[in-house]
């Protein structure tokens, strides 16, 4: 299906884009195996093969990484904010927010931007923006 999405995007106009399937049958960017990326780079689709190790990333079961219910993952997403490691699952998060840096031309590398989400949540920047995006809404 990815090759179909990312000829879509394409159709659609967008000039850059990633369709990524990660291991085990993810549809982002993995840290538990390869992840398989359709990408779209000014008019050229591309395929490419690749492993957490290829930025730097460890790699993790799916087991190690925590997830649950509606009110436990609200949880994790606080703890994540607040800058935990969480056995993997911030590697995970940066890994899918430097790819949405990247598409969005604020990163040239993957790993760059992973290094820049990591900051940005030990920093606490993520933390003040998610918070300020939160009173925004309740001010509506």
């Amino acid at each position: 299906i990815g090759p179909i999405m990312i000829e879509a995007l394409r159709r659609l106009g967008r000039t850059k884009a990633f369709v990524p399937f990660g291991h085990p049958g993810l549809d982002e960017f993995s840290v538990c195996g390869n992840t398989r990326v359709w990408s779209l780079e000014n008019g050229n689709i591309g395929e490419h093969l690749y492993r957490p190790e290829d930025f730097g990333l460890r790699q993790r079961s799916p087991q190690d990484l925590p997830g649950g219910d509606v009110e436990n993952n609200e949880k994790i997403f606080q703890r994540l904010l607040d800058g935990e490691e969480l056995n993997g699952l911030q590697d995970m998060v940066c890994l899918n927010a430097a790819a949405g840096l990247q598409v969005c031309g604020l990163c040239t590398e993957l790993r760059d931007g992973i290094q820049t989400v990591r900051d940005t949540l030990k920093l606490g920047t993520a933390r003040k923006f998610f918070d300020n995006y939160l009173a925004a809404c309740a001010a509506l």
